[in-house]
């Protein structure tokens, strides 16, 4: 089992944030222009290539060019950040493009949901990093997050003693109590996906967070099946487990931290 320990480089103003597409892309750039203008608002310069907007039917680009861009984002030391443009799906078709050895040594602050959860797991399970669940340059966009969400955010990024709190009015509990112990998780179905993968979640000792979206009953159902404790052996020490069926990603979370 491997902790992620390696919290990335904290950010600073007038860094630089790298935008990159390993899933889908985006039709129209309102939203990340907006996004874009957010990143600079707060103080931070702002990087991409115009190949994210590269459109191969529902992926920004092909898989090994989406995952050299990705690599090379890592790479380059005037990048302190990268931040995913959308989600969608792709994600799991970079694994076999991406070579660990270019990645390892290059921890750095990395933001994203949805499918880029893969990555999330990723880098966990093969690295120890830290990462961060949050919104990206699209779909939803950083431009289009509330003035606290944007505080919050800041915080995590650039504040090496912050720690949340994190409250939730419309949770509904089932099993009522404390606990306390890493955090893991992401994307439901993705989550669903990596059982039996090289990056599959590891919940011993952990907190465990699901989130999905647009997806129908059925499709939820199917998914949750297939993590049961009588299926894989995705539980064997988890402390408890969160789910939300979100519209948005309201909380940035640091994945892997206590």
């Amino acid at each position: 089992m491997v902790i992620p320990t390696i919290h990335p480089p904290r950010l600073r103003k007038g860094d630089t944030v790298a935008i990159v597409a390993p899933a889908g892309t985006v039709d129209q750039k309102d939203e990340f222009n907006s996004s874009v203008g957010a990143f600079e608002r707060m103080g931070f310069r702002v990087r991409y290539e115009d190949n994210i907007f590269q459109s191969i039917r529902y992926l920004a680009g092909d898989d090994s060019a989406r995952a050299e861009s990705l690599t090379l984002a890592f790479e380059d030391d005037t990048i302190k950040a990268i931040v995913g443009l959308r989600g969608g799906y792709g994600c799991s078709r970079l694994i076999p493009h991406l070579r660990l050895d270019r990645l390892q040594n290059n921890p750095k602050l990395f933001t994203g949901f949805s499918d880029l959860t893969t990555l999330h797991l990723l880098f966990g399970r093969n690295f120890g990093w830290i990462t961060f669940h949050g919104p990206m340059a699209a779909r939803p966009g950083i431009g289009n997050i509330s003035a606290e969400e944007e505080s919050h955010l800041l915080s995590l990024w650039m504040d090496p003693e912050y720690r949340p709190i994190l409250k939730f009015p419309r949770t509904e509990v089932w099993n009522p109590g404390r606990t306390e112990g890493r955090l893991v998780g992401g994307c439901l179905s993705t989550i669903a996906a990596s059982i039996g993968t090289p990056y599959e979640i590891d919940t011993d000792g952990a907190i465990l967070f699901l989130e999905d979206v647009g997806e129908p009953p059925y499709r939820l159902v199917w998914s949750l099946t297939s993590i049961l404790p009588e299926n894989c052996n995705l539980w064997p020490e988890s402390s408890s487990v969160s789910f939300t069926n979100a519209n948005r990603i309201r909380a940035i979370i640091p994945a892997g931290m206590y």
